[in-house]
């Protein structure tokens, strides 16, 4: 299959206005659509020829593995291309702030280069597989990176001062550099880690302008991506001292958050409830193995979802000491009509034979207990703990497809190894 970039700046001079240059500039912005499983990339003149090294045939047919294979070959595909316009739109965009620094709308390429981050992978094909298996650990292009985060800081520093924009826009687009925490997750090395001074220090002049709206949630960011970011429990602890050390009273709230999280790695979780079958759920009976909490409830179409690839991971790896307890909540203290019924419809269909406690919402019950100590939000929640019943992972990779079976994998390998050295 061939992938070509072609210029959409075809128009009729007589019937059009004439044009700037920035306009005609602006008319080049890479373009990325999706039609039928390819992918057309459109931006400047330039015409470019895809690898033959890199095309994939998308009329799949023959066996199932064959098929897997195929559909495999063609979201690498995908992700090289995303990668390359990624790294398109924002050459486009460096030289569009060069060529017209006055233009306003190079604000909004600013906005579009955030959300679209490139990786700056080495090698395209090893990132776009890291990129499938959710590996943010490869050789990255750290000169490229580090350009780019000096410029991204000039580039930052004229919105705070431009006069063309109103405060509230100069708020929105300024906040864009604190919402993106899940782009920094690529690191070119083990040594490297998201630099928390750093990102506080900024934010903390954002919201002494601005306010503290709208930006809390990057904290949760950090911690749900906590390992991906080459951090750990003591960068999040160096966190909340920063946070509790300031006057903004959300910063105050994430603090309290954070802590309770962190509470988990140093206290074991305690949970005991009736299984559907009766029998009694003691999290204390679980110890020396790797347990999975997954909190949900039936109304919950993302949690349902999930149940085939937890059930999935559980049978591949609970010879190896790998354990599932579903907790079903409930609220208003009873089960409503036919619940109960669907519950378990639910949990025959996954074909589960882990264990399914039920836990009441209300004030009082065990459910809404553990969630207001931890400051759970909503379900799905997704615990993974340790043999000592402490969390080794909340969220984060674990609602991601494929992420549950890279972590079991991960610990289960380097427990093994540790039990063979001694």
């Amino acid at each position: 299959m061939t992938f070509l970039l072609s210029a959409l700046m075809g128009t009729n001079a007589q019937n059009s206005p004439v044009k700037s240059e920035a306009d005609l500039y602006w008319d080049t912005m890479p373009k990325k659509t999706f039609i039928a499983g390819s992918i057309s990339l459109a931006a400047g003149p330039e015409e470019i020829q895809i690898p033959d090294s890199i095309q994939v045939d998308l009329q799949i047919n023959g066996d199932k593995q064959g098929l897997l294979a195929k559909r495999r070959e063609s979201l690498i595909c995908k992700n090289i291309y995303d990668e390359i316009f990624r790294r398109m739109l924002r050459d486009w965009g460096i030289e569009f702030w060069r060529r017209f620094p006055d233009d306003p709308r190079r604000f909004q390429w600013l906005v579009n280069t955030c959300l679209m981050e490139p990786a700056y992978f080495v090698n395209l094909r090893n990132g776009a597989l890291a990129t499938i298996e959710e590996r943010y650990l490869i050789a990255l292009d750290t000169i490229a990176k580090k350009q780019w985060k000096e410029l991204s800081q000039k580039y930052f520093q004229e919105v705070s001062l431009s006069t063309e924009l109103q405060e509230p826009a100069k708020k929105n687009t300024l906040r864009f550099q604190f919402n993106q925490i899940r782009n920094q997750r690529w690191r070119d090395s083990e040594n490297e880690k998201f630099n928390i001074d750093e990102f506080f220090e900024r934010i903390i002049a954002f919201v002494t302008r601005y306010g503290d709206s709208g930006t809390s949630q990057s904290f949760k960011e950090i911690l749900r991506f906590k390992a991906d970011l080459g951090l750990n429990s003591k960068d999040i602890k160096h966190l909340i001292d920063l946070l509790k050390a300031t006057s903004f009273e959300s910063f105050q709230k994430e603090a309290d958050y954070l802590e309770k999280i962190v509470r988990l790695e140093e206290e074991p979780l305690s949970l005991n409830a009736k299984s559907i079958k009766g029998d009694e759920v003691d999290l204390n009976q679980f110890r020396d193995n790797l347990v999975l909490i997954d909190f949900w409830n039936i109304y919950c179409a993302a949690c349902i979802l999930k149940m085939p690839e937890i059930k999935t991971v559980y049978e591949k790896y609970k010879d190896q000491g790998f354990r599932v307890i579903s907790a079903c909540l409930y609220d208003n203290g009873k089960f409503q009509k036919n619940e109960l019924g669907k519950i378990k419809a639910i949990y025959g269909k996954i074909g589960a034979d882990w264990p399914l406690v039920l836990l009441g919402g209300d004030k009082g019950q065990q459910g809404r207990q553990i969630f207001d100590t931890y400051d759970f939000f909503g379900v799905p929640q997704l615990l993974l703990l340790d043999e000592k019943g402490k969390l080794l992972h909340y969220n984060g990779d674990l609602e991601n497809k494929g992420g549950l079976e890279k972590l079991v994998k991960e610990h289960l390998a380097k427990r093994n190894n540790i039990q063979k050295s001694k």
